[in-house]
């Protein structure tokens, strides 16, 4: 702010880069404002978030996200004027800036048509789950491209998981869904150990899937060898709803259950690969329905799939 000088709006030029706006005086008859002590107006953009933070919350917040773009100057002032105006409390503990998201290797944003809600993408035919393996699969301080590339890949890496937990199921179809993950096996001990200390790593996504996917290894391996009793088997169903707990991709029922969502996530991955021109990973999809027992209908309402 200019020290002992008075003005009508707060459209002037800076004379600090560190000067930001509490209070703006409305630019056109009719816009919102309120009236106020210091006059009719309303909030800055930053003292917004500082209001809201303060009506709800009362005393400041544990974790406060936001893209890095935000860092500055959005949330350095939010700081700047909360902590001046309460400086005896801590106006945010921890504060977590993720990248952007981009879509094709572009920035996602709404003048470029590339942008998309979650609803939108259910709409076109997307799995939510292989949506949500994708968006936390990527470290938050990392560029997420959003690609139909990835969503396959995303499909594919759920399946791995899954199949390996449907082994089990198909060996132990009668285990309750109660969950209270107490192992005494000492490999899965490790590798609840390891999932834990990776995610307490600043959230190392990567490194915690990288566990994830070692114990599917090492379990197709054992099943493969019939080296499991019950009581392990049961373990290893206990060590992936563990692993989901912060997934939330599996299905822990049976594997004739299962039968259909698994169906409609490879139709799901063909549809994409017809849609890239990957003709030869369609025809592979739709032969490997077809070996169990599938046949795929192309019409114009969609797929249709039916049991032979």
């Amino acid at each position: 702010m200019k020290t002992g000088t008075r003005y009508d709006t707060d459209e002037y030029e800076k004379e600090d880069v560190r000067d930001f706006v509490l209070w703006k005086s409305p630019k056109l008859e009719g816009e919102t404002s309120w009236d106020t002590l210091v006059g009719t107006g309303r909030p800055g953009w930053h003292l917004e978030c500082s209001a809201m933070i303060r009506k709800v919350y009362g005393s400041g917040v544990d974790i406060h996200t936001g893209g890095v773009d935000l860092l500055f100057p959005h949330h350095e002032n939010e700081i700047a004027q909360s902590e001046g105006a309460f400086p005896e409390e801590s106006f945010v503990k921890t504060w977590l800036h993720s990248e952007h998201l981009l879509v094709d290797g572009q920035k996602m944003s709404k003048s470029k048509g590339n942008f998309y809600t979650l609803r939108d993408l259910i709409q076109q035919g997307l799995d939510p789950k292989a949506i949500r393996f994708l968006l936390i699969s990527t470290h938050y301080r990392s560029k997420l491209n959003f690609s139909t590339d990835r969503i396959a890949e995303a499909s594919a890496n759920i399946r791995k998981i899954q199949n390996c937990l449907d082994r089990i199921l198909e060996l132990e179809p009668n285990i309750k869904a109660d969950f209270y993950f107490l192992f005494s096996i000492p490999f899965v001990q490790t590798w609840k150990k390891e999932f834990e200390e990776s995610l307490a790593d600043d959230l190392n996504i990567s490194k915690a899937l990288a566990v994830v996917f070692e114990s599917v290894k090492q379990i197709n391996s054992l099943l493969d060898t019939n080296q499991s009793d019950s009581k392990q088997r049961i373990e290893y169903i206990q060590i992936l709803a563990y692993f989901d707990r912060i997934l939330g991709v599996l299905n822990f029922e049976s594997k004739k259950d299962l039968l259909d969502s698994v169906i409609d996530s490879l139709i799901e991955e063909r549809q994409i690969a017809r849609k890239n021109k990957d003709f030869a990973r369609s025809d592979a999809i739709r032969d490997q329905l077809l070996a169990q027992g599938i046949l795929i209908e192309d019409t114009k309402e969609g797929i249709r799939w039916r049991k032979k």
